[in-house]
């Protein structure tokens, strides 16, 4: 899998359960500027839902991929997704994540005097079309 990264990627070395604990990959986050997060884990109620669960009480918008992540049993799966939910987690599919996420990206900007939305809408592309819609 390393190697389908981009040459010179930095690569978190962590030992922490949760990621978002860990302050070299939080701080890579941050140093990102966004605030939605897409999360997918070997195991979705441990390895994807505990760091999306903590960026979401930091204040992101933390989306989990839910078909590409594992887990170990359909008890442990379905807590996790409840617990995901009521913790105000969005859970979807990849493939639906990463189509929002590239309408996102090519959904017009607002002006830079605009303040950022606080809209917790789980589609990028409807607060794509409402910003247009603004202008």
């Amino acid at each position: 899998m390393v190697q389908a990264l981009p040459a010179g990627q930095k690569i978190i070395d962590r030992s922490t359960v949760n990621a978002w604990h860990d302050d070299a990959v939080r701080e890579a986050v941050e140093a990102t500027g966004r605030q939605k997060l897409i999360f997918a884990g070997v195991s979705l109620e441990v390895c994807a839902a505990l760091p999306a669960i903590a960026a979401t009480a930091a204040g992101y918008d933390a989306y989990v991929a839910v078909d590409a992540s594992g887990t170990f049993s359909r008890t442990k799966r379905e807590a996790g997704l409840l617990r995901m939910q009521q913790a105000g987690v969005i859970v979807s599919d990849y493939a639906t994540l990463l189509v929002e996420a590239l309408a996102d990206n090519a959904a017009p900007r607002p002006a830079p005097s605009t303040p950022p939305s606080t809209c917790r809408s789980p589609s990028w592309s409807a607060l794509g079309r409402a910003r247009a819609d603004q202008q």
